[in-house]
């Protein structure tokens, strides 16, 4: 899998009849028993479903119900092989085994993840069962917009000259905007390169459709891809076998990626270099078993941590929302793990035995313990960032007094004694590896250029 996540989605479900096409001829299972069904959907979904596209859902094995958005388009997503964009996706719909039939449905998503310390990454899920999953990321107005500056501009965390800065613009280049705050003064836009969503002074920008057709955004709210913010619901208990998983759904992010967020239920889960099953029902819980890496799993303003071979659970009202915060993790259920289709994923994982109590309370008084915490510093990246040095090793504008800084008139690497403060930094060059960019207004007399030399005419970088 490679960077800017790709979310990988099998969904599995009964109410068809299986074509008995599909079925291997070599099955050492009749293929409506339980074992069988169970081969032979994770089969075909590996070959109708393979080179799947970023951002895509793939039909996999019948039967999947999708609620398909109006606007959409789609013809047809109903046998093995069909895929459409996540976004024309409302909810999928899947159904447990059904062993008179034969049937067990099975869909493939590649999603990609937005991170905002980090670029996108995807990520894998394998949903099956008794499964509805409900897209709750909503499609949002885009338009292209250009750099009106004469020199290249930051794109920021967020919606203010104080914000760590992701990146620059080049003069002239074009971006897509897909959002604004309130007055229109600041645009969410995406870095062509990286993917990542930003911020850019309007200021700095032009295009030939109007501001106000873009969606308002709040400027702190995290950003989430296509279904990176879904509503889970799960049957428990319902597998026929020992061959057959529980209905839910495996999701595993790829190698060497310190973290991806989703929100399930409302539900925050971070993981981190992790493969996960996860369970929802109303009145009920929201599981979480991680089989590899670790994952932080939020609600209520308290976080709990999991590890290979612990479960964390919160609790759901009947709406399926969060009624409470995790609960410490505990060790999971084998026979809640054991048949999971690991071997279909991307890397596959050895599935450990569960964690006694006693190793879970010392991994935790252990992770909790910043001398040995394998992740590093758990300080919070947004209070690092506000602090003077960003979270992502480039340097806070916020810092810089911008009635001293001449981001104009400096040299690049050299001090103006004249215009620049001492200690602080030039905001212009918060990206290392990014050319200079706009931050501030260069205040009369203060290191102003002629137009044409490097200098920023007042106003032209709103604050």
């Amino acid at each position: 899998m490679g960077c800017f996540s790709r979310l990988i989605i099998i969904l599995l479900s009964a109410s068809m009849i299986l074509p008995t096409i599909n079925a291997p001829s070599d099955n050492a299972f009749d293929a409506a028993s339980c074992p069988g069904v169970v081969r032979v959907a994770l089969e075909t979904t590996d070959d109708a479903c393979a080179g799947l596209a970023q951002n895509e859902a793939c039909y996999g094995h019948v039967l999947v119900q999708a609620q398909l958005r109006s606007s959409s388009g789609v013809i047809a997503f109903n046998q093995a092989g069909d895929t459409t964009d996540l976004l024309d996706i409302e909810s999928l719909q899947l159904s447990s085994m059904d062993t008179t039939t034969g049937m067990w449905g099975v869909a493939l998503m590649n999603l990609q993840t937005y991170m905002q310390y980090a670029e996108p990454e995807d990520v894998t899920f394998l949903l099956f069962g008794d499964v509805t999953v409900e897209n709750q990321v909503q499609p949002v107005a885009r338009i292209a917009v250009t750099v009106s500056a004469t020199t290249y501009v930051n794109v920021r965390l967020g919606p203010s000259a104080r914000a760590g800065a992701i990146g620059t613009l080049a003069p002239g280049q074009t971006v897509v905007a897909q959002g604004r705050l309130a007055d229109s003064s600041w645009l969410r836009v995406e870095m062509p390169d990286s993917g990542r969503v930003g911020w850019l002074s309007a200021d700095l920008a032009r295009s030939e459709q109007p501001l106000d057709s873009l969606d308002v955004m709040e400027g702190w709210t995290p950003y989430y891809g296509p279904m990176q913010a879904f509503a889970l619901r799960s049957g428990a208990d319902d597998s026929l076998c020992p061959e057959a998983p529980e209905s839910g759904i495996l999701i595993q992010t790829p190698e060497g990626v310190a973290e991806v967020t989703l929100l399930v239920n409302g539900v925050d889960v971070q993981l981190s270099n992790a493969t996960a099953f996860l369970q929802a029902q109303p009145n009920g819980t929201l599981s979480v078993d991680v089989l590899d890496g670790w994952v932080d799993v939020t609600a209520g303003g308290v976080t709990q941590t999991g590890f290979a071979g612990t479960q964390i659970s919160v609790p759901l009202d009947a709406s399926g929302s969060p009624a409470g915060p995790p609960v410490f993790p505990v060790p999971y259920d084998p026979g809640n793990v054991n048949a999971l289709p690991v071997a279909s994923l991307d890397n596959p994982v050895v599935i450990v035995p569960p964690l006694t109590t006693g190793d879970i309370v010392a991994l935790v008084d252990s992770w909790n313990d910043p001398s040995t915490n394998p992740a590093g510093d758990t300080s919070d990246p947004v209070a690092a960032d506000d602090l003077g040095t960003t979270g992502d090793g480039t340097t806070d504008p916020g810092t810089t007094d911008p009635g001293t800084t001449d981001p104009g008139t400096t040299d690049p690497g050299t001090t103006d004694p004249g215009t620049t403060d001492p200690g602080t930094a030039d905001p212009g060059t918060s990206d290392p590896d990014s050319p200079p960019g706009l931050d501030g207004v260069v205040p009369p007399g203060q290191g102003s250029t002629p137009p044409g030399q490097g200098g920023v005419p007042p106003g032209q970088d709103k604050k």
